[in-house]
């Protein structure tokens, strides 16, 4: 360490008596002592003032003590490294020759730790040379910074005090004592050998080890090198803007500076220096229980960690008193460490003033927004009190008094009153209906209708009898045809063997060859009618087994939400020509060769019709006329019963370019296929009058498609595409008024307009989008979210749900049909 001169002592002239007019102070700390070797050769005077004459000679002995501090700065920092490479040298050879003696008995010593002992104190002593150098020098730079003629005049008792701690910290070292001679280890290893049973005790530690780990102080001359390496203290300009604020440059304030600057880098240099520090002193002064050797490595580094984080698992414990003091250090370090850590990390994750800027700017464009759209609100709400409408009534002609929030109708208090009547003068019947509906519920026998679908079971049951015992039968027949046939034969080749057999005994012209064969063929007979006699003829019977999932099934009714099934596993499929179908409860109906063809529920062709007129575009059913309606291409609209015996087309209704169709109740609604689509809405209950007509901006967006149109309970859902941004989107329409209840993007297409995406109902109000475009189903619930996606790789063209439980997917290859 330098010593601090007084700040307020200015530097002055010490050739002059008199008192001097120029006390400005010049900036000098305890790293600007610049020695000069004529440092001791000035005399110290009074302060005097300075004549005009004399001004050249003040200036030129004020550069000579400048050029003087300078150079003593240099020799200052040539001793403090001389001073850090020594003390390093030292505790390297410390920990070597510590690490040789703990491969010994009871750390003993070697010739060899013996020579680095001696190597050692060499440099203990030389070290200790360089410190009392040091302050020798610091000594000379104080005389010069503050014109003292003596040096000694700097020596305090403080500063001596100072100078002899230094003096034992560097000095303490492993002593060299008795060169270990042969002999003389041979004693040791006897004495040991009767000692060492009974293990080490707590206050145990070795000499060298205790020696040695006071080395470790001497890292301070590591931060004295560092102090006179940094460019704070190297720079003038630094130092003198230091001294006239009365801030010292020394190590507390480069680290705070170092930890400013570098943070991450800083704690990452002392965490590893302190692990490596402390890991080696826990492995010095702790020894296993078992075998009274040292730590490992390893097993020191786990110590140190378990101990720094205060985790300790009790794993590895220390063994002695000193092992529980560096135990007891490492743990306060950590402390210590951990706040620094959590400060650093404090301070990284602060926004820096850029990005507080950015924040505030957002939280103020948010919180503005917010204000405008408040004000805008209360700006609407005042000109709509000030602005109030009239009654929508027209034979009224008062202010409104309210809006209705089922139609959104302004209606004055009479009318709205009256409307509001009207309204709950409709839930009246329904109550009844519900009630007269629940009494005639209330009156079903279950038992009855369990013994009605119970007759379905026993005329199966009786069926399968029949069939089976048909062929039970026919098999009876076949085996007695087998059997006849079996004796028939049999009795043939024994004929035939007894008529070559009396030929050769008549005519005596039996060979030698002969005999074997007729053997064999004799033989043969005689095996075959003794496996007839008693096997008879072998029937092989394999046991009849149910398919229990498909023979029979039963509907289970469930108000529940529709679970789409595996879509990889139909249960069937039926080939299909074009993409469009439709059905009831009964049938299902969709187009294969130009043929209007009829399935039941059990999926058996009932009809085939052909269709002669233009491509049919889309089929509905109605439940109001309970038949088939086929929208073509150009041809216009047709009727199509039930059974498939009576075809005609509509007259009332104009022939365009339609695309799809839907029927409610008392309407049918009618797409174009343009761009812009129209929506028409006919009335099926007075001969298909046009009832309404909405245009593009209303039924969609001048560059859009409506691909497909569905009814159910009294809304529309339209999939529409378009073509500019290529984005396909499934929209929720009033069926009266076509004001959108909600609206959901689905996918975007490459191709709009090429391949079309269908939306057909399901149970509780949800729907079922297909798009062949990116081939997935689209499960949207009656909110208007997504409930399931899934991918169909034949590219599902078209669904429509037949019945309560058959889910039918039209794909380019075939419809396939699953049970939901």
């Amino acid at each position: 360490m330098a010593l601090e001169q007084d700040p307020k002592q200015p530097l002055i002239n010490p050739f002059d008596r008199k008192e001097s007019f120029y006390t400005e102070p010049i900036p000098t700390t305890v790293l600007d002592m610049i020695p000069h070797p004529l440092s001791n050769k000035r005399k110290v005077r009074r302060p005097v003032s300075i004549k005009p004459s004399e001004t050249h000679a003040y200036m030129s002995n004020l550069s000579e003590r400048l050029s003087a501090r300078k150079y003593l700065h240099r020799r200052l920092a040539f001793v403090s490294d001389l001073t850090c490479g020594i003390s390093m040298l030292g505790i390297i050879l410390m920990i070597i020759e510590n690490e040789i003696t703990f491969d010994q008995i009871c750390d003993r010593d070697t010739p060899t730790s013996w020579y680095i002992k001696m190597i050692l104190t060499s440099t203990t002593i030389i070290l200790v040379v360089l410190i009392l150098v040091y302050h020798r020098l610091e000594l000379a730079l104080y005389s010069v910074n503050n014109c003292i003629e003596d040096w000694r005049v700097g020596i305090t008792f403080k500063k001596i005090m100072f100078i002899l701690l230094e003096v034992i910290i560097c000095f303490i070292h492993p002593i060299p004592l008795d060169y270990p001679t042969e002999s003389h280890m041979q004693e040791l290893d006897a004495k040991n050998n009767v000692t060492t049973t009974a293990g080490h005790p707590l206050s145990y530690i070795p000499l060298d080890v205790a020696l040695g780990l006071p080395m470790f102080l001497r890292l301070y001359l590591l931060c004295r090198c560092i102090v006179y390496h940094s460019q704070l203290v190297r720079n003038a300009a630094s130092r003198s803007f230091g001294y006239l604020n009365q801030v010292k440059i020394n190590f507390s304030f480069l680290t705070r500076i170092y930890l400013q600057q570098w943070p991450t880098r800083c704690l990452l240099v002392i965490c590893i220096m302190s692990f490596l520090i402390g890991s080696w002193a826990l492995r010095a002064c702790n020894f296993k229980p078992s075998t009274d050797d040292h730590f490992p490595m390893s097993d020191a580094m786990w110590l140190f960690t378990v101990t720094f984080t205060s985790l300790g698992y009790g794993d590895l414990i220390a063994s002695t008193h000193c092992g529980r003091i560096v135990a007891g250090m490492v743990s306060f370090y950590g402390l210590f460490a951990s706040a620094l850590i959590i400060a650093v990390l404090a301070q990284k994750l602060m926004l820096d003033r850029s990005e507080k800027y950015v924040h505030s700017f957002v939280l103020n464009t948010q919180l503005t927004k917010e204000r405008q759209q408040q004000s805008a609100n209360i700006i609407k709400f005042a000109l709509q009190l000030w602005m109030q409408p009239l009654c929508a009534v027209d034979t009224c002609k008062r202010k409104c008094r309210g809006i209705c929030c089922c139609c959104g109708k302004y209606l004055c208090l009479d009318h709205f009153k009256e409307h509001d009547d009207g309204i709950n003068s409709q839930v009246t019947p329904l109550g009844d209906q519900l009630n007269e509906i629940a009494d005639e519920f209330s009156k079903i026998v279950v038992d009855d209708i369990i013994v009605h679908c119970r007759q379905v079971l026993d005329k199966w049951r009786d069926d399968s009898r029949k069939t089976i015992d048909l062929f039970y039968q026919e098999k009876c027949k076949e085996l007695e045809e087998r059997c006849i046939q079996r004796v028939n034969d049999q009795q043939k080749q024994i004929d035939n063997t007894k008529v070559k057999i009396n030929d050769l005994i008549r005519e005596k012209e039996a060979t030698y060859e002969d005999i074997p064969l007729l053997t064999t063929i004799v033989n043969d007979i005689e095996r075959d009618v003794n496996r007839f006699k008693e096997e008879g003829i072998i029937v092989d019977t394999n046991p009849l087994i149910i398919n229990k999932k498909g023979l029979i099934y039963i509907e289970e009714w469930s108000l529940d939400e529709v679970d789409l099934p595996n879509i990889s596993f139909p249960y069937e499929e039926i080939g299909c020509s074009i993409y469009v179908l439709a059905s009831n409860n009964r049938f299902l109906l969709l187009v294969q060769n130009s043929n209007l063809c009829l399935f039941d529920r059990d999926l058996n062709h009932v009809k085939k019709y052909s269709w002669e007129h233009d491509i049919i575009c889309d089929i509905c059913w109605s439940s109001t006329l309970n038949i088939f309606i086929l929208v073509t291409d150009k041809d216009g609209i047709f009727l199509v019963d039930e059974n498939l015996t009576s075809i005609k087309s509509i007259e009332t209704i104009e022939k365009k370019n339609w695309l799809s169709c839907t029927c409610s109740n008392s309407s049918l609604f009618v797409t174009t296929n343009s761009k812009g689509s129209d929506i028409f809405q006919f009335n099926v209950l007075s001969s298909f009058n046009l009832t309404k007509q909405w245009k593009p901006e209303t039924s969609c967006g001048i560059q859009e498609y409506i691909y497909s149109i569905a009814n159910n309970n009294e809304t529309l859902a339209m999939t529409i595409a378009n073509t500019n941004t290529k984005e396909v989107r499934i929209d929720l329409r009033s069926s009266t008024t076509l004001d959108q209840l909600w609206s959901l993007d689905l996918c975007d297409t490459n191709e709009p307009g090429k391949l079309v995406s269908r939306v057909c109902p399901l149970r509780c109000d949800e729907w079922l989008v297909t798009d062949p475009n990116v081939s997935r189903l689209f499960h949207i619930t009656k909110d208007g979210k997504i409930k399931e996606s899934l991918d169909d790789k034949l590219k599902p063209m078209n669904a429509v749900l037949f019945g309560s439980n058959i889910l039918a997917i039209n794909t380019t290859k075939c419809v396939n049909f699953y049970r939901v």
